[in-house]
């Protein structure tokens, strides 16, 4: 394995945990400690895979140290079209409620089109959305939490709450490339568990692995069962 990989993210609890994960078997860095000059990566894939990739490719390139990414979401059925592989939240829940703001409140056309099944999904499930979203955006939270705050209310009256964390990884070295996914099966929460503990939608998760939500978990325990920790710890073995 090689001894320094860098990490294709500016998420330090995302950097946290993977180099818990990889442990002493590798030194994981971040990109700037790569020598890293990119500001932006357009993540302009359709998919985790396609998006982890793109990003593990281009600091690569920028710095010729092997590199590691990870494109990761929540998945929930209820506001997803299964059959027809369109997944939501999916690779936007990272932005989720940025861009349910642009179709709802902003009237963006772009993204209107851009997500079709998502913009008649939500209207069916919440028909007030646009006062939804303006009521969430008035308050002192974070980026984190308004993603999750919306999700919870889309799905406020849905008894159907399977979902699950998705995430693909991705190792490239110049031409090698080796690309692994992790799935943390589960359901949606009414009501989100606060323990400090988590980031992302960790407080609305409840696993079927530890039968709890994924933010009551240590970081030991969370990378034991979460969908990041399966697919670095493959990816690890795979770099052996």
């Amino acid at each position: 394995m090689k001894n320094k990989i860098a990490l294709a993210t500016g998420n330090k609890n995302k950097l946290r945990e993977v180099k818990e994960i990889f442990g002493s078997d590798a030194e994981i860095i971040s990109m700037k400690e790569a020598g890293c000059t990119l500001t932006d990566i357009e993540e302009n894939g359709k998919s985790f895979s396609e998006n982890s990739y793109i990003k593990s490719c281009a600091v690569n390139s920028d710095t010729g140290v092997p590199s590691i990414a990870d494109d990761s979401g929540i998945v929930c059925d209820a506001v997803s079209d299964i059959e027809n592989r369109i997944y939501y939240p999916g690779i936007i829940s990272a932005r989720f409620f940025e861009t349910l703001k642009e179709i709802f409140v902003n009237e963006s056309d772009e993204e209107k089109r851009g997500h079709p099944f998502l913009y008649e999904r939500v209207k069916a499930l919440l028909p007030d959305v646009k006062s939804v979203i303006e009521d969430i955006d008035k308050r002192d939270i974070s980026k984190d939490e308004k993603n999750y705050r919306i999700l919870l209310e889309i799905m406020k009256d849905v008894t159907e709450r399977n979902c699950r964390f998705v995430c693909a990884a991705t190792y490239v070295d110049g031409g090698e490339r080796i690309c692994v996914e992790g799935v943390c099966e589960g359901r949606l929460l009414y009501e989100p568990v606060i323990t400090g503990n988590g980031f992302g939608y960790d407080p609305i998760f409840h696993s079927f692995d530890c039968g709890k939500a994924i933010s009551c978990l240590t970081d030991d325990e969370k990378n034991a069962i979460s969908h990041r920790g399966k697919a670095m710890r493959e990816l690890r073995e795979r770099l052996d």
